[in-house]
Protein backbone atom coordinates (compact mmCIF):
# COMPACT_ATOMS: atom_id res chain seq x y z
CA UNK A 1 0.00 0.00 0.00
CA UNK A 2 3.00 2.71 0.42
CA UNK A 3 4.04 2.77 -3.12
CA UNK A 4 0.66 4.46 -3.68
CA UNK A 5 0.70 8.25 -2.41
CA UNK A 6 -3.74 8.32 -1.32
CA UNK A 7 -2.41 4.31 0.80
CA UNK A 8 0.95 6.06 2.12
CA UNK A 9 -0.90 9.15 3.40
CA UNK A 10 -3.71 6.95 5.08
CA UNK A 11 -1.10 4.95 6.98
CA UNK A 12 1.22 8.22 7.48
CA UNK A 13 -1.89 10.01 9.36
CA UNK A 14 -2.45 6.42 10.82
CA UNK A 15 0.87 6.52 13.04
CA UNK A 16 0.57 10.39 13.42
CA UNK A 17 2.75 11.91 10.87
CA UNK A 18 2.20 14.70 8.72
CA UNK A 19 1.24 13.65 4.70
CA UNK A 20 0.23 17.07 3.52
CA UNK A 21 2.20 17.47 -0.11
CA UNK A 22 3.05 13.78 -0.35
CA UNK A 23 5.17 12.11 -3.00
CA UNK A 24 7.47 9.08 -2.62
CA UNK A 25 9.84 6.90 -4.65
CA UNK A 26 10.37 3.36 -4.02
CA UNK A 27 14.16 3.04 -2.87
CA UNK A 28 14.61 -0.74 -2.75
CA UNK A 29 12.37 -4.12 -3.25
CA UNK A 30 13.62 -7.39 -2.62
CA UNK A 31 10.37 -9.45 -3.01
CA UNK A 32 9.87 -11.46 0.54
CA UNK A 33 12.02 -9.74 2.19
CA UNK A 34 11.64 -6.15 2.46
CA UNK A 35 10.89 -2.85 0.89
CA UNK A 36 12.13 0.88 1.56
CA UNK A 37 10.28 3.86 0.17
CA UNK A 38 10.93 7.31 0.38
CA UNK A 39 8.28 9.74 1.88
CA UNK A 40 8.57 13.05 1.04
CA UNK A 41 5.91 15.79 2.27
CA UNK A 42 5.67 19.68 2.79
CA UNK A 43 7.50 19.50 6.39
CA UNK A 44 9.60 16.64 5.82
CA UNK A 45 11.33 13.18 4.79
CA UNK A 46 10.49 9.90 6.24
CA UNK A 47 12.03 6.62 5.10
CA UNK A 48 9.64 3.71 5.47
CA UNK A 49 10.82 0.28 5.79
CA UNK A 50 8.00 -2.85 4.61
CA UNK A 51 9.49 -6.19 6.65
CA UNK A 52 7.85 -9.88 7.89
CA UNK A 53 5.32 -8.49 10.55
CA UNK A 54 7.52 -10.98 12.92
CA UNK A 55 10.87 -8.92 12.32
CA UNK A 56 9.29 -5.35 13.33
CA UNK A 57 10.10 -5.57 16.70
CA UNK A 58 13.37 -7.04 16.62
CA UNK A 59 14.61 -4.29 13.89
CA UNK A 60 13.36 -1.16 16.06
CA UNK A 61 15.36 -3.36 19.30
CA UNK A 62 18.23 -3.26 17.36
CA UNK A 63 17.98 0.64 16.23
CA UNK A 64 17.67 1.55 19.36
CA UNK A 65 20.83 -0.87 20.81
CA UNK A 66 23.05 0.63 18.18
CA UNK A 67 21.76 4.49 18.87
CA UNK A 68 22.72 3.98 22.44
CA UNK A 69 26.17 2.60 21.83
CA UNK A 70 26.68 5.80 19.55
CA UNK A 71 26.26 4.48 16.38
CA UNK A 72 24.70 6.26 13.68
CA UNK A 73 21.86 4.85 12.52
CA UNK A 74 18.43 5.86 11.60
CA UNK A 75 15.70 6.65 14.61
CA UNK A 76 13.06 4.64 14.06
CA UNK A 77 9.76 7.20 14.85
CA UNK A 78 7.10 4.86 14.46
CA UNK A 79 6.39 1.59 13.71
CA UNK A 80 3.16 -1.15 13.16
CA UNK A 81 3.08 -4.91 13.94
CA UNK A 82 2.15 -5.77 10.82
CA UNK A 83 5.24 -5.25 9.13
CA UNK A 84 6.23 -1.69 9.15
CA UNK A 85 9.18 0.35 10.34
CA UNK A 86 9.16 4.54 9.86
CA UNK A 87 12.97 6.04 10.13
CA UNK A 88 14.32 9.56 10.64
CA UNK A 89 16.77 10.36 7.74
CA UNK A 90 20.23 11.06 8.93
CA UNK A 91 22.02 13.66 7.88
CA UNK A 92 24.63 13.45 5.14
CA UNK A 93 24.83 11.28 1.67
CA UNK A 94 22.57 9.02 1.19
CA UNK A 95 23.99 5.75 0.96
CA UNK A 96 22.83 4.27 -2.60
CA UNK A 97 23.82 7.77 -4.17
CA UNK A 98 27.69 7.40 -2.56
CA UNK A 99 28.04 4.12 -4.32
CA UNK A 100 26.63 5.70 -7.82
CA UNK A 101 28.60 7.97 -7.57
CA UNK A 102 25.75 10.63 -7.69
CA UNK A 103 25.25 12.43 -3.88
CA UNK A 104 22.07 14.14 -2.69
CA UNK A 105 21.68 15.33 0.46
CA UNK A 106 18.77 14.21 2.92
CA UNK A 107 18.53 16.19 6.29
CA UNK A 108 15.22 17.03 6.65
CA UNK A 109 13.26 15.06 9.08
CA UNK A 110 9.74 14.97 9.26
CA UNK A 111 8.14 16.30 12.88
CA UNK A 112 7.03 13.13 15.05
CA UNK A 113 3.75 14.93 15.90
CA UNK A 114 1.62 16.96 13.77
CA UNK A 115 1.75 19.83 15.75
CA UNK A 116 5.94 19.89 16.05
CA UNK A 117 7.55 21.79 13.46
CA UNK A 118 9.94 20.59 10.95
CA UNK A 119 13.86 19.89 11.98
Amino acid sequence: ALVYPHAAAVVLERLGLPADDLSLSVLSYRPGKRAVVRLDTGRGVVFAKVVKPGIVEALRSRHERWIDAGIRVPRVISSAPEGLVVLDPLEGVEMSAAVSGTPTSCSRSLPTSTTESPA
